[in-house]
Formats: structure tokens, sequence, C-alpha cells
């Protein structure tokens, strides 16, 4: 199964999401929360799509460093993607 990559990183003053390998940008913003929601977004779209399957958000620092990488997949349900308490990719927590 393929993967797409999304980056989210800083670039002259501004912030920019990227598919990686891309030469354009899809997005620039002046604040960093307003292109990480940009960037979910278009990870989700990728899954929803149902054409590849699975994506990745890698969102860098101001200084290039990683700070946090989000997958997705159509293979985890709902709740793990929004990130609840008390599931995991293969489901419920056993006690």
């Amino acid at each position: 199964m393929a993967k797409t990559v999304y980056l989210v990183q800083a670039s002259r003053g501004k912030w920019v999401v990227k598919k990686k390998g891309a030469k354009r940008v899809s997005g620039r913003f002046d604040r960093k929360i307003d292109a990480v929601s940009y960037g979910r977004q278009r990870s989700r779209d990728v899954v929803r799509g149902g054409i590849k399957g699975e994506s990745i958000l890698i969102i860098h620092r101001g200084d290039g460093s990683i700070q946090r990488r989000h997958g997705y997949s159509t293979a985890r349900s709902p709740a793990t993607v929004r990130g609840k308490k008390g599931t995991s990719s293969t489901g419920p927590r056993r006690k």
C-alpha cells in the first residue's frame, strides 16, 4: 500500500503544507495552527478517498526538526484517528 506523506514546514516567514516530493506547496499560511489544520484535512482526504489508503502528516518546528507525526489509515477505527482514550489501533483496551 502506497503512503502519501504531507509536510508542514516553515518557509520564508510562513508555514507551508507540501506533499513529499512535490515542487509546489499545497498551501501557505501565516499561522502554524492553520497549516497543521489544512495538512490534517489533506491527509484525511487521502484516506477517505480510499485510493491509496494510508497517509502521514509530519509537522516540523521552525528550526526544521520534527515535532510530531500523525498517521491516517483506512485500517484504523474512527475512534483511533480522533485519539479517544481507551482505544488503540487494534481496538479497545482489555482489562
